[in-house]
């Protein structure tokens, strides 16, 4: 039996695809653009029998940053820590994304 599911809900696909992973293997998923792409990672940890995941922003294709924007326990918000630089309303960063971001980091 399976222990983690994935699925990708939008896509250009007209059915949902989905992937099983097993406490032994975790499950791995990639979501990517041609400016970068973000890795999702889980596994089990046996050593604390809990389900551990990381979310990192990885290159693609030679293009993006690699760092680390989430680590943590599943369902558990006080065991997870997120990274994660607040972008200030004075950025050079798109102007109608700006408030979005604070709104999730504040």
């Amino acid at each position: 039996m399976s222990h983690f599911y994935g699925t990708i809900p939008e896509s250009a696909r007209k059915t949902t695809p989905s992937a099983r992973g097993h406490k032994t293997t975790g499950l791995a998923t990639i979501a990517a653009s041609w400016h970068g792409a973000i890795r999702v990672n889980l596994w089990h940890d046996p050593n604390h029998d809990q389900d551990c995941f990381e979310v990192e922003m990885i290159p693609w294709f030679s293009r993006g940053d690699r760092h680390v924007i989430a680590r943590g326990t599943l369902g558990d918000a006080e065991k997870s820590l997120a990274y994660v630089k607040k972008i200030s309303p004075d950025s050079t960063a798109t102007r109608d994304r700006v408030p979005l971001i604070q709104q999730v980091i504040d």
